[in-house]
């Protein structure tokens, strides 16, 4: 059984990439990994898969819960985004050490043509974006960044950031790299998965 505080001491892999937005490398377990990805594809059973509506970008959602399915919401998703959250709080402060989130959504991006075009959420709230399966070429820039800042996001990385447009956090991928699965999710070869989990109703932390 997994324990919140079993993996308290992490820090090697905390990266601040600017004010409020903080990056997790190697966060989840392969174990950890594995009860996420389960509980992903169990979650997409209420909800009919969609496509990107925006011809830039290259997906199928999977998910969407918002608070009226709080009580669908695995408690893998509670449980790893306030690790994740607790984590971000000891280097960024802005960032909750409380999370509970009200608002989630899964993503399948394909090796092939998977790609997410540059945008800047228009739902105010901190974000807790975990990914698995194949490394997605991710960048992210904000307000206090002159430059777009590259991540090989991997499988079991998390990053946190408030998607508010206010904050002016803007993100994309450009594309999912070939051959990057770990060897225990074969399922996800030629598929990068994304879980985003928002705490929408809550910014009572001071913005940039």
């Amino acid at each position: 059984e997994w324990k919140l505080d079993e993996q308290d001491e992490f820090d090697d892999g905390i990266s601040l990439i600017q004010e409020g937005v903080v990056y997790l490398r190697h966060l989840l377990t392969p174990e950890q990994q594995d009860q996420l990805l389960r509980d992903i594809r169990n979650s997409s059973q209420y909800y009919d898969a969609t496509q990107a509506r925006n011809p830039a970008s290259n997906f199928t959602k999977t998910i969407a819960f918002n608070k009226k399915h709080y009580h669908l919401v695995p408690q893998s998703f509670k449980d790893f985004s306030l690790l994740a959250t607790r984590l971000a709080n000891s280097v960024e402060p802005l960032i909750p050490a409380s999370y509970q989130p009200d608002y989630v959504t899964s993503f399948d991006y394909s090796v092939e043509e998977g790609k997410l075009t540059a945008h800047c959420d228009k739902i105010l709230g901190w974000v807790v974006l975990f990914s698995l399966g194949c490394t997605a070429r991710f960048w992210i820039r904000g307000p206090r960044m002159a430059n777009k800042q590259y991540i090989d996001f991997q499988s079991g990385d998390v990053l946190i950031f408030n998607g508010g447009t206010d904050y002016g956090v803007f993100h994309g991928i450009d594309h999912i790299l070939p051959d990057t699965c770990p060897e225990h999710l074969k399922e996800l070869e030629k598929i990068r998965v994304s879980l985003q989990l928002r705490e929408s109703h809550r910014n009572d932390n001071v913005r940039f």
